[in-house]
């Protein structure tokens, strides 16, 4: 039984909170004959509960405030965040590579391009500007792979004062801080100065480092400060501190391709400019989540790539192109590489890194980091295709959507499915889940079925003979059977026998399953090479492969899997290509018979 006479103060419900005041107030011999109902003091009571709810939502929020996995401010995330020694990334400024051939330049003559040299894009009739973040010099004209950062150069300047309070904060909340030039004059008219970088390991570190850390604010700028004397150089009073920073429009810039120069070339303007890669790689500043999820396991970290784990950490935080990212150790590679670790990077935009991305990567992030005894490599996302035959029966008197809209809706629930519960590393495509999603687009949908088939690409060399492995990640249907294993596969030419392809056989004297190269129909079938591979597994083995021609960039193989629950092993990402949507009227809840006799069920066979 509730006792009357204690107040209840672990309410932060204003109507609960009003009703424990009242019955409290009432168990009081002084105000028993109160009308608590139509009185003042009825006022007297929501005004106590207003005031106490206030109080209670306040203490709540804040003691929420003061960890990091309840944390709802920013700036009480990032806090947080910096005393597990974690700088969330800022906004990132889209990047793009250029080759630069000035034409009328002399051969032999030393020509320059400084940090900030300006560039121009047009997207949707809005101009970009694009600026280098390093100088580069040339004698013979022409400049490779000049990288372009979509971003406006500012400067900020201070005065050192080591009695003052005042801050060296950035004034723009869109810096890319990668771009942040730190540079220390002695004074306002000495032309001597020094440039300052940004701290990465303290135990790099001494009295005589020329670093500057950088924080974000709880306001969302970011702050510069500098060592003092112990760990990093001390400034003096007086001198000079200039920070030059680009301010970038994030993502909007993304994607573009025709750029012009703002700024000549040592006094040149007649260039030819070509694309070597499209501006990639702009976005927001880390969200909140992001910040949550990364610190702690950057923490554990502790800025070194010792597990896989650790690799996929220093990505994140180091690298914003980045979906989702996968290592693991070459011990555990197939087959074993010891002294290894493989990293692979599903980027936010295109399919793979370019080459310059993962120059950089490499270089900038992962090789510094890694302990001696281990060499990272980076390798490319390896996609596993799944082409789905689905079918589904309905009622069509508990829907107003006619059949053409019913399959289209099932269609973007399925796209839907493909973009939030695949497309990532270490995802499984769970075929009762995968039916759920179809069975839930409509109550009208009574039940579905679907036939699973996995794809695979490769891009052969062509007329350079060749041992190909394709691995589907997941067993095939690999029976002693005459069932085959391979569905289907795109067309090539071998020599001068254009349109062939891919066919498999059981092989009952050596128990193996055979891969064969034929072309033709099956009442007119040639074959090119009876016996061009094996299938081990999750395997198709192609030896000596050389084809003359392909059609497309790749040889695509279709297979039927053992089973339709299908797990994404290593660098794979399962990514739902074909669909073919079939809906059916369901004839018994139609009324359309009742004996059941002609009810049509899709075949499991193939």
């Amino acid at each position: 039984m509730t006792d009357t006479k204690r107040l209840d103060v672990t309410d932060i419900d204003f109507e609960s909170i009003r009703a424990n005041l009242k019955e409290y107030m009432q168990s009081q011999e002084t105000l028993q004959d109160y009308d608590f109902e139509g009185s003042a003091i009825t006022s007297i009571i929501d005004l106590l509960a207003y005031a106490t709810h206030y109080n209670a939502v306040n203490a709540n929020v804040g003691l929420n405030e003061t960890f990091l996995n309840s944390a709802q401010f920013r700036g009480s995330v990032v806090g947080h965040a910096r005393m597990l020694g974690y700088m969330p990334r800022s906004a990132t400024a889209p990047v793009a590579f250029v080759d630069i051939t000035v034409n009328n330049a002399g051969i032999g003559e030393l020509i320059r391009i400084p940090r900030g040299h300006r560039f121009r894009s047009k997207i949707d009739n809005t101009t970009y500007t694009f600026v280098t973040t390093e100088e580069y010099t040339s004698t013979d004209r022409t400049f490779s792979n000049v990288r372009i950062v979509q971003s406006r150069f500012k400067t900020a300047e201070y005065i050192f004062d080591n009695q003052s309070s005042e801050r060296y904060v950035i004034p723009d909340e869109n810096v890319d801080t990668s771009t942040i030039r730190v540079t220390v004059f002695d004074s306002r008219n000495s032309s001597t100065s020094t440039v300052f970088v940004p701290a990465k390991s303290i135990t790099e570190i001494n009295d005589g480092s020329n670093i500057y850390f950088l924080y974000e604010t709880p306001d969302g700028l970011y702050e510069i400060s500098f060592g003092d004397g112990n760990v990093g150089s001390a400034l003096e009073n007086g001198n000079i501190i200039e920070i030059e920073y680009g301010v970038t429009e994030r993502g909007a810039a993304n994607g573009a391709q025709i750029f012009s120069m703002v700024d000549s070339i040592s006094g040149y303007s007649e260039v030819a400019l070509t694309t070597a890669q499209r501006a990639r790689g702009g976005a927001e500043r880390e969200s909140i989540e992001s910040i949550k999820r990364n610190a702690p396991i950057t923490f554990a970290a502790q800025n070194r790539g010792v597990t896989p784990k650790d690799y996929e950490a220093i990505i994140r935080e180091n690298f914003s192109n980045v979906s989702s990212v996968k290592a693991w150790g070459g011990e555990d590679n197939d087959p074993p590489v010891y002294g290894k670790i493989f990293v692979s990077v599903n980027p936010r935009e295109t399919a793979i890194l370019s080459e310059n991305e993962k120059s950089q990567l490499l270089n900038n992030v992962l090789i510094p980091k890694a302990v001696s005894s281990v060499t990272p490599e980076i390798v490319d996302p390896d996609f596993l295709f799944l082409n789905l035959d689905v079918s589904f029966k309905y009622d069509p008197s508990a829907t107003n959507f006619t059949l053409a809209q019913l399959q289209s809706r099932v269609r973007d629930a399925i796209r839907s499915y493909n973009d939030n519960d695949l497309e990532e590393f270490s995802r499984v495509f769970r075929y009762s889940n995968f039916l759920n999603v179809v069975d839930s687009v409509d109550s009208a949908i009574l039940n579905s079925f679907s036939q699973v088939y996995l794809e695979k690409r490769f891009s052969p060399t062509p007329n350079i003979p060749n041992r190909y492995t394709i691995d589907f990640s997941t067993p095939l249907y690999a029976l002693p059977s005459t069932d085959r294993v391979i569905r289907s596969s795109s067309t090539f030419t071998i020599g001068d026998k254009n349109r062939c392809f891919f066919i498999d056989s059981y092989d009952n004297d050596t128990e193996t399953r055979i891969v064969s190269i034929v072309r033709g129909s099956n009442d007119d079938r040639e074959i090119i090479v009876e016996n061009a591979g094996v299938i081990e597994d999750t395997r198709i083995i192609i030896n000596n492969f050389a084809p003359s021609d392909f059609e497309g960039l790749s040889i695509r193989i279709e297979t039927y899997p053992d089973s339709y629950d299908i797990a994404a092993t290593f660098n794979d990402i399962i990514s739902i290509n074909n669909l073919n949507i079939v809906g059916e009227v369901d004839s018994i809840v139609a009324g359309r018979e009742f004996s059941g006799t002609q009810y049509t069920s899709p075949s499991r066979n193939r």
